[in-house]
């Protein structure tokens, strides 16, 4: 495939993943197919004045996210450095309000829209510098969950499989009565690709075909919030596991532990 071809399929798909509205105030929000940090999209604004001219901006949503997660960067010398320090890098305002902005000519629309997209994701990304946000692995916050539940487990449990392959599940829960002497097996999933994806699913289908008959619970934690899974790669695992969808099944995933190891929801 040549350049033209890649960058015209890119294009494509970018163009088509972009969502556009007007609200009352006859200001269009679009909705860009980046996120910030916890996976929110990030909207930009545009709105014509009297003179013809645009303002782009970003509403003071993206200090605003920051704020919302208990970080101020204008509060520490370091912090208050790089935020002053990325406006000029793209060639746009950060003004007190805490809008990041761009008046321009229509002729350079296109030009200013990217300009605050970009500001927006790295302002949003500052977040990584609050020594209290260190982003964590669907692991880690599984991991947390079965804690909360409060049932004895272990991380890193390996089996041996019926074609005596080995296979590490990421947590095995002790259950007890009926489940007495069979262990909850847990296997987590995360892609930030299409290949990715596809790799983790037949991985995991593998291990579960090979011992899904040593479990007395299997399930197959999906992380769903930053990218989509085919009904074909949800319907896979299902042959063998329960599949718990963690954008919207952590509550279903707490009582099903809880009935697994105690007895009750």
């Amino acid at each position: 495939m040549d350049c033209s071809e890649l960058t015209r399929l890119f294009a494509d798909k970018l163009v088509s993943d972009i969502r556009c509205f007007t609200d009352d105030e006859s200001r269009t929000r679009l909705v860009m197919p980046f996120r910030r940090p916890g996976g929110d999209l990030i909207d930009v604004y545009v709105r014509q004045q009297l003179d013809g001219s645009f303002v782009v901006s970003d509403l003071g949503e993206s200090l605003g996210f920051l704020s919302s997660m208990g970080y101020d960067p204008r509060a520490g010398t370091n912090s208050a450095y790089v935020l002053e320090s990325l406006p000029p890098r793209y060639g746009v305002e950060l003004g007190r309000d805490g809008v990041i902005r761009k008046h321009v000519p229509e002729t350079e629309l296109a030009s200013a829209v990217q300009a605050v997209l970009e500001t927006a994701i790295a302002v949003s990304h500052m977040l990584y510098l609050s020594r209290a946000s260190v982003p964590t692995t669907i692991g880690d916050e599984v991991e947390a969950l079965l804690v909360r539940v409060e049932v004895p487990f272990i991380s890193g449990k390996t089996l041996i499989g019926e074609s005596g392959k080995k296979f590490r599940l990421d947590f095995a829960v002790r259950g007890q009565k009926p489940n007495e002497g069979l262990e909850g097996l847990v296997k987590t999933l995360s892609a930030e690709s299409a290949s990715g994806r596809i790799q983790a699913v037949n991985s995991a289908f593998r291990l579960w075909s090979e011992v899904h008959s040593q479990a007395g619970m299997a399930a197959s934690i999906v992380d769903d919030r930053y990218s989509e899974w085919a009904p074909e790669d949800i319907g896979a695992l299902s042959k063998f596991s329960d599949v718990y969808l963690w954008g919207t099944d952590q509550d279903r995933f707490y009582d099903a532990v809880r009935r697994f190891a105690v007895g009750v929801a």
